[in-house]
């Protein structure tokens, strides 16, 4: 299967020329990189010059369990937050998690209602 869009590099574009005796030569920018879209078989218009980057690109480790000493709790938490870009959490923490989401999207019997007396109303 071939992907749709891939990394090529760009054509050179002609910033000026210069003149050496009888001959000229053209002066370009750098190379850069552009996309290109397979499905449509044309060029981006946007140039990225240099490297092509990715971000925000998310990385979760789910490791063990949670420490019931507060020391070793302390150290956890410390180790954790040091970490750039990667989520850790621990199987109790996703089991707590999943339950609470079941709990949320689990439909709830309707409380019976009372009935409205004539002096609740307003008016």
């Amino acid at each position: 299967m071939i992907s749709r869009f891939v990394v090529v590099p760009a054509i050179p574009t002609e910033t000026g020329s210069m003149r050496n005796g009888s001959r000229f030569y053209c002066q370009t920018a750098p190379i850069g990189f552009n996309l290109y879209d397979n499905e449509e078989k044309l060029r981006l218009a946007h140039g990225y010059n240099a490297r092509v980057h990715a971000h925000a690109v998310a990385a979760i480790v789910i490791i063990g369990r949670t420490p019931k000493e507060e020391d070793k709790q302390a150290a956890f938490e410390q180790y954790r937050n040091s970490l750039k870009d990667v989520l850790v959490i621990t199987f109790d923490e996703l089991q707590e998690r999943l339950e609470s989401i079941h709990r949320a999207l689990t439909p709830q019997t309707p409380a019976e209602l009372e009935p409205i007396n004539d002096e609740d109303l307003p008016f």
